[in-house]
Formats: structure tokens, sequence, C-alpha cells
């Protein structure tokens, strides 16, 4: 491959204005309804009525049953539950009927997924973040589609989340033309992450206030995918937003853990001839985002590097690592040759080591 590729706006020369602006107000009290849960009242219960008889087994053997029908991980963030894209085959799960049978039941089997299960939660510039939170405050979060409410869900609720980008693309109609036409949305992606990013801290503050001091924080990864390594050199970055913003958001939610990842591709016939040059330009990117990851103390960054030349920072930066963050197949992404987008449903608990991809 001859990446890394560099265009001045895009390859087709076009980009589009996109408004990612969102209004914390309406978060605020969209949250307070996505979190709202009616109190049930377990009314005496017919051991003859058929209907009642899962609800009058013990509380512990109804949790196992949830966690054998919708694979709820045995340990904390032990599973990854992948909101699968709607314009792919399969993409609804049997299991995740248990869901509607009645509200108790829908109440205590996502108490558990929400507990113990990764969210991953896809970011791509198709999707506004800031319109989902509208329409649940206009409609109702029964408005929402499947895909939507999970993603929200994920944001709001679960104590273990991946955030990662994705992107949209085309190959060119030129096979001898290996660049691919990336969205030019995705120039709008620090706009697109802010809003995901308001939407869960603003999450995190209700949860923190429900459990009391002392309750265990949330632990989330924000994997910027080849946003830094390639895609940002491919794109201009049209948004007013930059990463110090997006920074800022994490670092002052004390009630969560953050690990700002991405990928760092070393291989490539362009950068085998270049190599000095764009290890310094790889370098000075690393050093960026560590500058500004370092003023909060619960943001950690991680550059997860791949290819068969070595970058000077590796053995040396406590954040350059071989191992790599697994991204799921089911939500676009370039380039998607790479060895750890080979799998539909991602386990973060198991580290994919790259082979070597010139």
């Amino acid at each position: 491959m001859s990446r890394p590729y560099f265009n001045r706006i895009s390859k087709d020369l076009t980009l589009p204005y996109i408004d990612t602006r969102i209004k914390r107000k309406e978060i605020t009290a969209a949250i307070e309804l996505l979190l709202r849960r009616d109190a049930i009242t377990i009314q005496a219960i017919s051991l003859h009525d058929p209907e009642n008889q899962f609800l009058s087994l013990p509380p512990e053997i109804r949790n196992k049953i949830y966690t054998s029908a919708l694979d709820i991980g045995s340990l904390p963030a032990s599973r990854t539950r992948v909101p699968h894209n709607s314009e792919l085959p399969n993409g609804e799960r049997r299991s995740a009927n248990v869901l509607c049978l009645c509200k108790q039941i829908s109440v205590e089997a996502s108490s558990l997924a929400e507990a113990f299960d990764i969210a991953y939660i896809p970011v791509l510039s198709s999707i506004n973040y800031a319109e989902l939170i509208s329409n649940v405050m206009r409609h109702g979060p029964s408005s929402l589609s499947s895909i939507q409410r999970t993603i929200l869900a994920g944001l709001a609720i679960f104590k273990h989340i991946h955030l990662h980008l994705h992107i949209g693309y085309r190959m060119s109609s030129d096979v001898s033309d290996e660049e691919p036409y990336l969205d030019t949305r995705a120039a709008y992606t620090y706009g697109r992450i802010r809003q995901a990013l308001l939407i869960y801290t603003c999450a995190s503050t209700f949860i923190s206030q429900g459990l009391g001091k002392g309750s265990i924080k949330r632990k989330t990864i924000v994997h910027f995918d080849h946003l830094f390594s390639d895609w940002c050199h491919m794109l201009v970055m049209a948004d007013c937003y930059k990463f110090k913003h997006l920074a800022r958001i994490m670092g002052e939610d004390k009630h969560t853990d953050w690990e700002v990842r991405y990928y760092v591709h070393t291989g490539g016939q362009v950068k085998e001839r270049y190599w000095s040059l764009w290890d310094r330009c790889l370098t000075m990117h690393y050093e960026s985002l560590e500058k500004e990851c370092s003023n909060f103390p619960n943001i950690k960054l991680v550059a997860e590097v791949y290819g068969e030349k070595t970058w000077s920072l590796e053995g040396k930066a406590a954040g350059a690592t071989r191992s790599i963050t697994p991204s799921s197949t089911l939500w676009p992404s370039w380039p998607d040759d790479v060895p750890w987008r080979r799998f539909e449903r991602v386990r973060s608990d198991e580290a994919v080591l790259p082979e070597d991809n010139a």
C-alpha cells in the first residue's frame, strides 16, 4: 500500500457543512427520561398462573437464566455487546426478545448486562446524536429505532464502554487507484465525538449521584482508529472543535477512568522511502495528544502500533504498544483488511497481535 495519502480538502475536493452543536439542557432532560425507571411493585404471585411462574423463581436463578439467554459475561467487562447495523443481514438477535416479555424482566435482565458487559458504541459522522436527544424530548425514548436506543443506553447506563470511531468510504472505479474516497462528513468527526461524550458525561453525573460517594467508576475506551495516523491527512478537519476540547470533557468527568487509543501504521511503500520523516510526524502526533491527556490524571493515552517498521517511540513511550484493540466489522471502516477487523463481535478482554502488513 502507498499510504499515507495527503489531500488539501478531500480526494474529490468537496466539503459539506454539518452543524454538530448540541444543547446541554436537552441532554440533561433526555438523560432524566432515559434513566427514569418507574418503581416496580411486585404483587403476590400465583404459582398456578403460568405467566407468573418464572417470576416466582429465586432471583439468583432468574439471573442465571438472563445470563444464559443474553450471553452476559460472568465477570465485569468480559463480553462486548455490539449494536447491529440495520443495513446488514441478521441485524437482530432473537435472544434479546427476553427483554420484551414484561417490565420487571426487562429491568432485571438489562441491569445485569449494563453492569457486566461492555457497550460498543460506533461513532460515525452520519450519526447525529443531537437529533437522537431531540427525538427523545419530542416523542419519547420509544420513538427511537432499536439501534438508536441501544446506542443511547450504552452511553447513558452501561458501566463499561468502548466508543469506537468508524468511517464510511468507497473505492475508486480505477483499479490502479488504491486511495479510497472517505466519507467527507468525517471532516466533522470531533464534533460528533463531542456530542457522544457530552451525553456520556451528563449521564455519569446522574449515575454517581444515585450510587453515592465511593462508588465504582465507569471505565471507557475512546478509540480514534486511524484518525491521527491516516484520516486527518486525507480529510481536513472542518469543525471548530479540536482534540483538546474532547480531552477536557473526558478529564472533567471524575466518575470515569478513560483510555484514549488509536492505531499507528508503520508499513507501506511511501513510509519505507520516507520513514525518517514519517517517524517524526507520528511522534509529533503522539506528543501533542500526550500533552493534552497529561492535564487529566484519569486519562491514559495508548498508541497501538502495527507494520514492519519500528517506530522510534516503541520501548520508550509507556503508551506505545503492539497489542491491538479489536474493532467490529458490523460498522464500516478503512482500512478494512487489517487482522483485528475480522470479528463481527469483539472481545475487549482478548488482545489481538497484528500480522505484519506492508
